[in-house]
């Protein structure tokens, strides 16, 4: 097989959003937009936290279409924590998971610290 050539990802703070290791992660990520491009968006996070290269993903397309990475002079920026799902992503979740997300999101929402933006905002 080819060998896929490494990328240095760097890590883009953001306000809100979620560990890595958050069940959220899994559980609405996975269901909108599939388990590899989850572990590849995983990856890059261990990476730039960790300062080293890594193989480019399988997945940057699909990615970069749900805004979860970007470029940036040369390298690969990822958000961290992991944001929220956006509208498109939500789109793609059963009735039953938007609901339960639509109330973790609520829950969120209550529980946060005053003064911080609430998820998804």
């Amino acid at each position: 097989t080819a060998s896929r050539r490494h990328i240095e990802v760097v890590t883009l703070p953001v306000q809100d959003g979620f560990e890595p290791s958050d069940p959220y992660v899994r559980r609405f990520w996975v269901a909108a937009i599939g388990a590899g491009p989850v572990e590849d968006l995983l990856r890059l996070v261990r990476a730039a936290r960790n300062g080293v290269p890594v193989r480019a993903p399988l997945f940057l397309g699909t990615l970069l279409t749900e805004g979860l990475v970007a470029f940036h002079a040369g390298r690969v920026v990822v958000p961290d924590p992991i944001p929220a799902l956006g509208r498109r992503a939500l789109s793609r979740l059963s009735p039953g998971l938007r609901r339960q997300h639509a109330q973790l999101v609520l829950q969120r929402r209550t529980e946060r610290p005053a003064g911080t933006p609430p998820v998804g905002s």
